[in-house]
This record gives C-alpha cells, sequence and structure tokens, in this order.
C-alpha cells in the first residue's frame, strides 16, 4: 500500500500501489476501521468525497448500523424508518398500511445499494408495479420516507423524485353471487367438508363454512375485520319471539373509528353454536362465558395456540367442488374470492332491502362515495327498473328484478 495522505484525524485516502491510479479511503468509525474504493483518479475529488463519506458513515453508526455489513442496504434504511414511524408520538392512522408497503419493498429490493438509487430506479419500480389508487398513494408516502431518510443522512445524492405519471388500473366491477350460485354454494359446504379426510383440513373448510354464512349475512370485510372477532364482541338478547344478535368490529378498516357494531340476523345462531361446539366443546353462551378472549373464526390443533387460518386457497377449492358437483355453472370469467361475499351482501341490500345507501354504507363501514362508485352498474339498474315499475304487473315486476339480480 502506498502512503497515506492524511486529511483528518481518523481518515485517510491512499493508493493501494504505487502504479495504482484509483484513490481508496480508510476511515475509523466507532473504533472501527473502513477501508473503500473512492472509484476517483483525480486526488482533489477523493478529498473530498473522503470528507462526504465519513460524514455519511458517522450519522450511519448514530443509528446503529452495522459496519461489518453493506451499510447502505435498502433493507436496512427500511428497519431504520419503520422504527421511526411506530415510535413516534403522533402516528398516523395509517402506519400498519405504511409498514405493509415498506417490509414489500423491502422484500423485492432490500438489497440494492443505495447509494446506487437513482430516478431511472425509481421508474423501473412504479412502472413494474400494478397499482390501484390506494396502493399508489400509499407506496408514494412509503417512498417519501425512504428519499427523506437517505437525504438525511446523506446516503443518497441523486435527488431522488417520485415518478409523477403513474398509470393506475382501471376499477373492476366487483363479482357477486347469483342467486343460484349462492344457493348451490350454501347447500354444497357440508359435503366439501367431509369430503377430505385429513383433520386439519376439515377444521379450516367448518371456519370456513361460519365465514360464508357470517358473511352474508352481515357484509363484513374478510381478513382483519373477520379474524378479530372474539367470543366477548358478541351479544345474545332475547326479543319478542326472535334473538338480537349484536356483533362489535373492532379491526380492519373502521379500527380507527374505534369499531363499529352491527346487527346481524339471528339466522347465525345455528351456525355459531355448530362452530362453537366444534372448537369448545360447548355451545355459543357457555363458549363465551369460558373463552371470551378466544377468537371465533380461529382454528387451533391440539398442543398449539389458536391461528388465523388462510381461506383464499380453501374457498377456490370450494368453488371449484361446487362446479365439480352441479349442473349449475357458476361463471368462469368471475374473479371470485371471499370479498365478493361482501359484494354479494351489498349487492342485495340495494335490490332487495329498503335501507337507504347511507345505512348500507354505515353498517358495512364504508362510505356512500364508495358505494356509488362501485356499484354503479347495480344502481343504475334499480333506477330504470323503479321508472318503468309504475306500468308492470306484479308477476311482470318480479321476473324484472330476478334478472336484474341475476345478471
Amino acid at each position: 500500500m502506498a502512503e497515506n495522505t492524511w486529511i483528518e484525524e481518523g481518515l485517510a485516502i491512499y493508493r493501494q500501489t504505487q502504479t495504482s491510479r484509483v484513490w481508496w479511503v480508510r476511515m475509523r468509525i466507532c473504533k472501527q476501521e473502513v477501508r473503500l474504493s473512492l472509484k476517483v483518479q483525480d486526488k482533489a475529488e477523493a478529498y473530498k468525497k473522503a470528507l462526504k463519506l465519513k460524514g455519511s458513515y458517522e450519522l450511519a453508526a448514530e443509528q446503529g448500523m452495522e459496519l461489518n455489513i453493506l451499510k447502505t442496504r435498502l433493507s436496512v434504511v427500511i428497519e431504520k424508518v419503520i422504527a421511526n414511524i411506530t415510535g413516534a408520538q403522533n402516528k398516523s392512522d395509517n402506519t400498519k398500511v405504511i409498514v405493509r408497503v415498506l417490509n414489500s419493498i423491502s422484500e423485492g429490493y432490500g438489497k440494492t445499494d443505495t447509494s446506487k438509487i437513482d430516478n431511472q430506479f425509481l421508474i423501473d419500480y412504479y412502472n413494474a408495479i400494478s397499482f390501484n389508487d390506494t396502493l399508489l398513494t400509499n407506496t408514494n408516502f412509503a417512498w417519501r420516507l425512504i428519499i427523506e431518510y437517505l437525504a438525511d443522512y446523506k446516503l443518497n445524492d441523486k435527488n431522488l423524485r417520485i415518478p409523477k405519471k403513474v398509470e393506475t388500473k382501471q376499477k373492476k366491477r366487483r363479482d357477486h353471487f347469483e342467486k343460484t350460485e349462492k344457493e348451490l354454494i350454501l347447500s354444497s359446504i357440508d359435503s366439501f367438508i367431509e369430503a377430505s379426510g385429513n383433520y386439519k383440513t376439515r377444521q379450516i373448510r367448518h371456519v370456513l363454512k361460519a365465514v360464508i354464512h357470517f358473511m352474508l349475512l352481515s357484509g363484513v370485510r374478510p381478513g382483519e375485520e373477520i379474524f378479530g372477532i372474539r367470543l366477548e364482541d358478541i351479544t345474545v338478547s332475547k326479543v319478542a319471539y326472535d334473538y338480537e344478535v349484536l356483533v362489535n368490529i373492532t379491526k380492519g378498516k373502521t379500527e380507527k373509528r374505534l369499531g363499529r357494531e352491527i346487527r346481524v340476523s339471528s339466522d347465525i345462531l345455528p351456525i355459531f353454536e355448530e362452530l362453537c361446539e366444534l372448537k369448545f366443546g360447548v355451545g355459543l353462551n357457555e363458549a363465551r362465558k369460558r373463552y371470551k378472549r378466544r377468537h371465533l373464526f380461529f382454528v387451533q390443533y391440539e398442543g398449539k395456540p389458536e391461528t388465523k387460518p388462510a381461506l383464499n386457497d380453501p374457498f377456490s377449492k370450494l368453488i371449484g367442488y361446487v362446479q365439480s358437483i352441479s349442473d349449475v355453472e357458476i361463471k368462469d370469467n368471475h374473479n371470485f374470492t371471499p370479498y365478493s361475499l361482501r359484494h354479494t351482501y351489498i349487492t342485495e341490500k340495494l335490490l332487495n332491502s329498503k335501507a337507504k345507501i347511507s345505512e348500507i354504507a354505515l353498517h358495512c363501514g364504508t362510505s356512500v362515495e364508495m358505494i356509488e362508485g362501485t356499484y354503479q352498474h347495480i344502481l343504475s339498474r334499480m333506477v330504470h327498473d323503479n321508472l318503468e315499475s309504475d306500468r308492470l304487473t306484479d308477476e311482470e315486476r318480479a321476473m324484472k328484478e330476478y334478472r336484474i339480480y341475476s345478471s
């Protein structure tokens, strides 16, 4: 190694051999020596770059970054960004969503050297993803946090900018189950459960059965809204000749508004009873007393803690099973997922109930604007039908309502 040219205490530049043209830097950070190629041949430029690099490393060390790994790796920066936003006193209501987006970026691009991220990198990143409006907004926010961190700690000098023109997916019509399809699914699910010889698979399918019935009667969202329900969130009261069933939804999109309480048809009670007998060996009322903190729609295998089941794959298999045993074809071009159960509930309420759109929106934890935008094809047919209803006979009106629902 050639002789060092000391810039200040703990910082020097040098050439590796007498004939080498490229300058290197050696610096002492937190009692550790770091040596890196500056990739420049001009001494004055190497001098400036070494000073800047040392400042960056000192800032990184203050943040707890390890110097024996690649300090500028994007995954390390994202960890620090997540720690900053989750540890803030005034956390955003959207913090959990932004953390998921940041983790997604880290999974795909975590090994990227942040000093090499440029605006073309960002353009390529955005072009590789199919965005809807919400995902685009959250992704932009996540990248702004990353870019601000890189600038604050001098880990990137590329003057990064989020791309301005990003195409978003057009909103698709939400698929719902037609009346015959819904009836077929409900009548086939018991045989679908028994068709499996695997104990764990049957357990998941039993939970799927309860989820399907509950979503069709309540319109709640699959995922956190469903899986967040504990036995203590269910209240059953005797009212005249029926039962009033209230369920408190505490998780999911309405969590930030302290949840919402919904009323569900008492038709759900036999389903809840069956699930409680299967999981706890007692009926619903007794289960609510003994196991009030337990999650209703979780599964639990012997000797293991209860867990949230993955239902997308069992749901797809159920649809395939129904098609295999029935002459009624569930349309192949429909993109049916568990969310279709929520769309079915909302569609039925729009077509068949006297509830106002605002009441449906409040019950389902959404907005009037969202329903009007998403279910415009249903609403427009309702308007057309109402305009013609005065000159239709009762039989003709019933046939027209069935045609609208089935289309």
